[in-house]
């Protein structure tokens, strides 16, 4: 039996269409010999490969440029809000594909977008955990006022010299 929506063939006493859910008529499902299914599909309907090409999802492709952008140029700017609306983006993409019943493809690119992200902002986090971890060591091993002296030596040459005997020192 052929779906009045569609086109698609169905079983003979299939409900809903395989294809796109719409409900099978009543009439279509009967068992009696004088309306045996159609073998072939009626001419207003078009062919399975004739059918719209089920359409990518836009959020799909929207997250995996955020993700691909962000990973690209992460060193310039902070990625983290990026990085966050890119996850969301990927996560409402699979969901809305999921939903859509075949009308919608992209679960793969949003899978992967997430992947990046995730991944990524793991990289990042611990990329500026190890920074802060460096600061601090660095912070201990010299005194307080090791960092006031740190910038007037930097204003002139004489308090640079100065700054790197202190350093030998240590």
């Amino acid at each position: 039996m052929y779906c009045t929506q569609c086109g698609e063939e169905n079983e003979v006493h299939a409900s809903y269409c395989t294809s796109c859910g719409q409900a099978l008529s009543e009439s279509s499902n009967r068992d009696d010999k004088t309306d045996l299914p159609q073998t072939t599909a009626p001419a207003e309907f078009p062919r399975p490969n004739q059918r719209d090409v089920p359409k990518t999802n836009r959020l799909a492709i929207a997250s995996l440029v955020i993700a691909l952008v962000v990973l690209i140029v992460q060193f310039i700017l902070i990625p983290i809000v990026p990085q966050l609306a890119a996850i969301v983006c990927g996560h409402l993409a699979r969901s809305d594909i999921k939903k859509s019943g075949g009308q919608q493809q992209g679960a793969g690119m949003a899978l992967a977008a997430l992947i990046i992200s995730y991944i990524d902002l793991a990289l990042f986090l611990l990329f500026f955990a190890l920074v802060v971890l460096f600061v601090y060591m660095v912070a201990e091993l010299f005194p307080g006022d090791f960092w006031s002296e740190l910038m007037h030596a930097l204003e002139d040459e004489e308090g640079l010299k100065r700054l790197l005997e202190q350093l030998e020192s240590y």
